[in-house]
């Protein structure tokens, strides 16, 4: 096992499509500011020649093929992708590309176990993959993702916690004992030495203090977040 774990910084839809100048930019503000060591890009065959100068800029490039999120629209949503000859050759192609550009690593994402086996088999980059079977340099996913914390938890292994299933719970508890008037309970309370509240009853007068502990306290319960991803 590695003693420091490799930062990897994925490089956000269009902050390195535009141009290889503004890639390079984007990149080494990734680097210099954000203290990644490397960065990952999604894309294909048209991304490469701006992969390829982050490369020459010194910055080590991890490619991502596959299903791809900033180009989900693009690429009919989320979902297996590469089911099809076409789809597989055109993943293969880009993959090419990259290789060809100088990427040191590759993630490939949701993609048949095939299709996945041929990527290790042919790129001298190691291929990692989420969703893509057993036969590869490695696999990974999202943390979130592996104890159900996301709106998008793996079905194995079943096995691992489902934190966002008891979150949600306690929030559930929580917003409920606090329209029960349950909480806060009357042993949480703080108090005041009985002198110093006998002196701020002097101070701050003892009429508006006594108005001010008789007006009822509404309590509105937050309602608890709803995770949209």
């Amino acid at each position: 096992m590695a003693r420091f774990g490799l930062v990897v910084g994925h490089l956000p839809f269009g902050s390195y499509h535009a141009s290889p100048a503004q890639a390079v930019e984007s990149a080494v503000r990734f680097v210099r500011e954000g203290g990644a060591n490397v960065v990952k890009c999604e894309g294909d065959r048209r991304i490469a020649p701006h992969v390829a100068a982050i490369v020459a800029a010194g910055v080590p490039v991890m490619g991502h093929v596959g299903m791809q999120a900033s180009r989900r629209v693009e690429q009919s949503g989320f979902g297996i992708k590469g089911r099809s000859a076409e789809e597989a050759a055109a993943i293969l192609d880009g993959a090419r590309a990259f290789e060809e550009a100088g990427c040191f690593a590759f993630i490939a994402e949701q993609i048949p176990t095939e299709l996945a086996a041929r990527l290790t088999a042919e790129l001298s980059a190691p291929v990692v993959t989420l969703g893509g079977g057993r036969v590869n340099d490695g696999v990974y996913h999202i943390s979130g993702d592996l104890v159900g914390y996301s709106a998008f938890p793996i079905p194995k292994p079943r096995r691992l916690r489902q934190c966002r299933r008891d979150h949600r719970g306690r929030a559930d508890a929580y917003r409920d004992d606090c329209v029960a008037g349950a909480y806060p309970a009357a042993e949480s309370d703080v108090h005041m030495p009985p002198e110093e509240l006998a002196r701020f009853e002097r101070l701050a007068g003892e009429k508006k203090s006594r108005e001010r502990a008789e007006r009822p306290c509404n309590l509105i319960a937050p309602t608890p977040a709803q995770n949209t991803y």
